[in-house]
């Protein structure tokens, strides 16, 4: 029997949102760029940010889906 797997939130603060909604943005506008060029357009390094890993794999994720959404 599988366990159940709760989704957990991952806390952003102000910065860290303002980083999301940048991902969101570009995720449209470059449809077909990787994730790792555009998070190196955008200025961003993981690694120096507070809860990197956890707000890289939000970021990845959102930009992911708005990849999706901007496909003609």
């Amino acid at each position: 029997m599988v366990a159940a797997m709760k989704a957990r939130s991952t806390r952003l603060d102000f910065g860290q949102i303002e980083m999301f909604i940048n991902f969101s943005d570009a995720g449209f506008a470059y449809p077909k760029l990787p994730f790792e060029q555009a998070a190196k357009k955008l200025g961003v390094d993981f690694n120096k940010v507070a809860n990197g890993k956890a707000l890289e794999k939000e970021c990845r994720g959102l930009f992911d889906r708005e990849r999706l959404l901007g496909r003609p």
